[in-house]
């Protein structure tokens, strides 16, 4: 019983001592350990940090302009940081080394094209290139360590052209840089019945209206986004849109629809919001509307136009 004893006992304080060392170990692993941990941490903190605010003023740089950020070169092949010693800032082509605490950090950012679906949802492939949308992707690194994140800038910036009057008459081409009462031409349409409205002569089976050149004051352009209309629409007529860009006050002037072709329009009911296709109305300085006014089959009522009001981006 004694040997038995004596042998639990040496083994209790042998299991006793090896879990003493391990503990010690685990302490001293511990407290080595602890310093290292937290420089990591500090490091990936100023990196976050520094990430952040490159994108802050990747923001800032496409505010002042949109066309700064649209016309730099997409993928990932293409990195650039800002000058931001300058103002407005400049993109610089390549990467930007900054030393914070005796860490050097490279950061940097690309741009990609955005693509949408027919509804208008951002998808990775397939679906059309939204010009007014871009993907941007921030990179920092430092010697043990790579971050990246993205994120989507718009083309946010909203100017309102609206013409509430065309009592002025036919006859102004243009360009113009605020809307008054006069337009371009027009056909089968009654302007000066009611101060402020336009209608349908008597029994004409359409009419048509063309806006007077509009100068967005834009030289790298601007796009056009949406039209609302204001008015009356009785059963059965309608009020169809077209619009027509160029960069050049004299034109050409192709007025298309939805489709790209002069051979679509744009329709939609009183005071509601129509979004403008992108791709058929693409940046350019100037633009022009057209009316299309279609009375019933009957041809016994037609529309009333009060009000058109376009909006575009620069």
């Amino acid at each position: 019983m004694k040997i038995h004893l004596k042998g639990g006992i040496l083994i209790e304080v042998l299991l006793a001592g090896t879990i003493g060392v391990m503990l010690i170990i685990g302490v001293l692993t511990l407290i080595t350990s602890t310093p290292k941990r937290t420089a990591d941490h500090n490091r990936l903190q100023a990196g976050v940090a520094l990430g952040k605010e490159l994108l802050d003023k990747v923001v800032v740089f496409a505010e002042g302009n949109w066309h700064n950020l649209a016309s730099l070169s997409t993928s990932s092949a293409n990195r650039y940081y800002l000058n931001a010693s300058n103002s407005p800032f400049i993109a610089v082509s390549g990467e930007e080394n900054i030393i914070v605490a005796s860490t050097t950090y490279t950061r940097y950012f690309y741009v990609d094209e955005a693509r949408r679906d027919a509804s208008g949802y951002i998808v990775a492939s397939g679906g059309t290139v939204d010009h007014s949308t871009r993907r941007i992707t921030v990179v920092y690194t430092w010697s043990s360590g790579e971050k990246a994140f993205s994120t989507y800038l718009v083309r946010f910036r909203n100017i309102i052209y609206r013409q509430t009057d065309w009592f002025g008459g036919a006859g102004q081409d243009g360009p113009v840089t605020s809307t008054n009462s006069f337009f371009a031409t027009s056909t089968n349409i009654h302007y000066t019945t009611t101060t402020g409205s336009i209608f349908l002569s008597s029994n004409a089976t359409s009419g048509m209206l063309d806006s007077t050149t509009y100068d967005t004051g834009f030289t790298d352009g601007a796009q056009l986004n949406s039209v609302i209309w204001q008015g009356d629409l009785p059963g059965g007529t309608e009020v169809r849109l077209q619009f027509a860009v160029s960069s050049s006050s004299s034109g050409p002037w192709a007025f298309l629809g939805p489709d790209g072709t002069s051979s679509t329009h744009y329709s939609a009911g009183v005071e509601v919001s129509t979004k403008l296709n992108p791709e058929a109305h693409r940046s350019r300085r100037y633009f022009r509307y057209r009316l299309i006014l279609v009375p019933n089959s009957a041809q016994t009522l037609g529309p009333r136009v009060d009000e058109v009001i376009v909006s575009f981006s620069p």
